[in-house]
């Protein structure tokens, strides 16, 4: 008898069998050596727009991601962009090369998650940025993780 297939979909944390069974796991490297989550945390500014960076140090491909925020004003909303902010491929500093997420309106806790089929290459140096646009007075808490892989 052949071993059996397992598929691991990182969106859900399981493993998928040839029989479709999911399994619950958290070990997805042990299904894909390249593949692994980049979390991160941060605290928009109230009433104002605030950009976080995240500068790649290896070529990855993302594919994906979620985001769930906490304490947000019913107003506000979210954007992810890459962004080649040290001119790497002389387009011009800060150039915006895509924009995956626009103008995306949040909902106080609860947890939005992006899947792309095809996956985006992003190339040593360049940057993924978050903008949060916040409307409230009080500062939102935004959590989230990053799909990538190793390319």
């Amino acid at each position: 008898m052949g071993a059996k297939l397992k598929v691991y979909d990182i969106a859900t944390q399981q493993v998928i069998t040839q029989s479709g069974e999911p399994v619950q796991t958290t070990d997805f490297r042990k299904y894909d050596k390249n593949a692994w989550l980049k979390g991160w945390k941060h605290s928009p500014v109230a009433g104002a727009t605030s950009e976080f960076n995240q500068k790649f140090d290896k070529d990855v491909w993302i594919w994906g991601g979620s985001y769930h925020v906490s304490g947000s004003h019913v107003d506000d909303y979210i954007e992810f962009e890459v962004v080649d902010i040290d001119n790497v491929l002389g387009f011009g500093v800060g150039v915006v090369l895509d924009r995956y997420v626009e103008s995306e309106p949040v909902v106080d806790g609860y947890r939005f998650d992006m899947r792309m089929e095809d996956g985006a290459y992003i190339m040593i140096g360049l940057y993924l940025r978050i903008r949060y646009v916040s409307f409230g007075q009080q500062s939102p808490v935004l959590k989230g993780r990053y799909y990538l892989r190793r390319r």
